[in-house]
């Protein structure tokens, strides 16, 4: 009889615990979660909480972010620190302020100095540095006491005496010596400023610089026809002489391949390049120049393709053609100049898409990067991008989705919706929240105040001044 009293009491116990009850901590804030932590508000204070509701951090701070490589920064007695994924804080709140370059980078400020910190590889910079730009490729560029320099993640210098720097891109960052001769420190650098350095170089990930002889230890330099950094462009380098801008010869520009080997001398007319607000090559055949909103198009022998139209033309790179901006119209060119686009239109919108918008009587269409046509100028908005095959659509002040085949396949029939995140999408009507899948079906019933997207296989609702989490059932899992 004992034995079965201690086996019905183990089954009681058993049942308390696989029923799911959990704490319920009153949350007036919750957020998606995200590498299995949701950040948290109850009773005014900040925390990171798992699927099961357990509390990382027990003690409530200002702020915290959400985890990412195992840290989150927290904000205490208006200051920043980190905690680890086990609540443990690894570096104490010291902070000003600080700032998220990426998942895995963040610049930190103390006492108008900047410094870093690198999350998977735990390295932490103090601030020292008066400027500390975005790291790129491993690399930033920082300035100390007025003058520049690029440094690695462990502060190393890679090359110092500079006074500017752009982001390292395909191995290579743009730099120059061209300091202001006001200043005084130059004296540091043992730099006369008789022998400034004009004109910009670059500099590879081993310090190694190329396109520049300039030494800023000696006396005398040469500083004639210093070379000036123009753009990047599929695998190319284009710089042009200052000097030759203004001889009245052929001016020079210059190509080089990611090997910094000199391709080409490129010889464009200087009828159309002289004194130009703008200068872009799109490839060492094509250049486009701008002056005074007037701008042209020109090849290698000088041949302008259109004369100097009013307006602006635009390489769109990451789509390769060009956007031709007048006044009154706007037009998409190939790379053969050909207007691609058939249909009649007023306006065009480019995003980081594949797509390009158009605009007609109000309407907006759309069509691919080839002319295709997607849809007809039949919508009054349409979202910024497609997201797991659908994009968000409206007509009238009815919201629905579009294909990627131009098939509207979920009628524009909800007040407002959100785009999909692990197959269904957030849908209102009514001043009420609920979701739907691909196929158009309500799956969870309109209830919700205010909902997020799913992420991780759970949604942050509110309902009733209350805010919780719920499943793709619909279900309550954490309150």
């Amino acid at each position: 009889m004992v034995y079965v009293k201690k086996i019905f009491f183990l089954l009681i116990i058993s049942i308390f615990i696989l029923s799911g009850c959990k704490t319920e901590h009153n949350f007036k804030y919750v957020s998606t979660f995200k590498n299995n932590f949701a950040r948290v508000e109850i009773g005014g204070k900040c925390y990171l909480i798992d699927k099961m509701g357990r509390i990382l951090n027990k003690e409530g701070f200002e702020d915290i972010s959400n985890m990412s490589h195992n840290k989150a920064y927290f904000k205490k007695n208006k200051k920043y620190g980190f905690i680890d994924n086990n609540g443990n804080i690894v570096i104490e709140p010291k902070y000003d302020f600080l700032t998220k370059v990426n998942d895995n980078v963040y610049i930190l400020r103390a006492n108008n100095k900047y410094g870093h910190y690198i999350l998977d590889k735990e390295i932490l910079v103090e601030p020292k540095y008066d400027r500390l730009y975005q790291f790129k490729q491993g690399y930033a560029f920082v300035k100390e006491e007025g003058f520049g320099k690029y440094i690695d993640y462990n502060g190393n210098v890679l090359i110092d005496k500079l006074s500017f720097g752009l982001n390292f891109d395909k191995n290579f960052a743009v730099t120059s010596r061209q300091f202001d001769p006001s200043v005084d420190d130059l004296k540091k650098l043992g730099i006369k400023r008789k022998n400034i350095k004009k004109g910009e170089f670059l500099v590879d990930k081993n310090g190694k610089t190329y396109l520049d002889d300039y030494d800023p230890t000696k006396e005398e330099q040469d500083n004639e026809n210093p070379l000036y950094f123009i753009n990047y462009n599929k695998g190319k380098y284009y710089f042009h002489r200052d000097d030759d801008l203004n001889n009245g010869k052929n001016s020079a520009f210059y190509s080089f391949d990611e090997n910094i080997k000199v391709l080409k001398l490129l010889n464009i007319k200087n009828e159309y390049i002289h004194d130009v607000d703008i200068e872009w090559f799109v490839n060492e055949d094509i250049m486009i120049v701008s002056k005074n909103k007037k701008s042209a198009v020109i090849d290698n022998k000088g041949v302008n393709k259109f004369g100097f139209i009013d307006g602006l033309v635009v390489y769109i790179s990451d789509l390769d053609l060009y956007n031709v901006k007048q006044k009154n119209k706007e037009y998409i060119l190939n790379t053969d100049f050909e207007n691609m686009i058939d249909i009649d239109y007023d306006e065009i919108y480019f995003n980081s898409s594949k797509y390009i918008r158009l605009k007609k009587d109000g309407k907006i269409g759309m069509v691919d990067t080839l002319g295709n046509l997607i849809t007809k100028p039949i919508y009054d908005e349409i979202g910024p991008m497609f997201v797991e095959g659908h994009i968000r659509v409206k007509i009238g002040d009815k919201w629905g989705f579009m294909s990627e085949d131009g098939v509207l396949d979920i009628e524009c029939k909800f007040d407002k919706v959100y785009c999909f995140k692990e197959g269904l999408a957030p849908v209102c009507k009514d001043e009420k929240w609920g979701f739907i899948d691909k196929n158009g079906k309500l799956v969870i019933d309109y209830e919700y105040d205010r909902v997020q997207k799913f992420s991780e296989g759970l949604s942050a609702v509110y309902k009733d001044d209350e805010a919780y989490y719920i499943n793709k059932k619909g279900e309550i899992v954490l309150k």
